[in-house]
């Protein structure tokens, strides 16, 4: 069995497969199979030389692999929680905090700083904006992972986000054993 992984959602699995069983692209050249046995477009995995240079190129147990594996498996698990996401609820809990926060950079910047220039008030409060906004997006994301804030998540489990071993994932999208 030659251990490799996806280069799209860093699951590791055997390359003598024609696809990934988790996203279904094939190791080769990154295209949807479609549960095909061989890939449509380079053929994966008849050949051998290829494959070789496949295991070389895509060992799991290299040091660089692990942390790119590491990374592409934390880019897929997001991408599936933002697919789940309930966007009418998102919007109306963003438009909330963007009102409470507006309201108070307004009433800090006009009330207790007393700026004279206008112009300069309106970009503080917009480039604040612009950090709170960045940073609600990153929160929600940590809430969404860690299994809280599931409120905010359609409840399916498509094939799709399941892992190879057909252990399905938690609500919050971290597989659970």
């Amino acid at each position: 069995m030659a251990d490799g992984f996806c280069s799209d959602c860093g699951c590791v699995f055997d390359l003598n497969q024609p696809s990934c069983p988790r996203c279904g692209r094939c190791p080769a050249c990154g295209k949807k199979t479609n549960g095909a046995a061989t890939c449509p477009r380079c053929g994966h995995p008849q050949d051998a030389r290829r494959l070789a240079d496949l295991e070389r190129r895509l060992n799991p147990a290299t040091a660089s692999n692990q942390k790119t594996i590491t990374q592409l498996e934390s880019s897929w698990r997001g991408n599936q929680l933002f697919k789940r996401l309930r966007w009418r609820r998102f919007a109306a809990l963003s438009l909330g905090l963007a009102a409470v926060s507006e309201s108070i950079l307004f009433t800090l910047f006009w009330s207790v700083l007393k700026l004279s220039d206008s112009r300069l008030e309106l970009f503080i409060i917009n480039t604040t904006m612009m950090a709170i906004i960045c940073l609600f997006i990153w929160f929600v994301r940590r809430q969404l992972a860690s299994g809280k804030w599931h409120w905010l998540l359609k409840p399916s489990l498509s094939t799709s986000e399941k892992n190879p071993q057909g252990v399905s994932s938690g609500p919050s999208g971290v597989e659970q054993p």
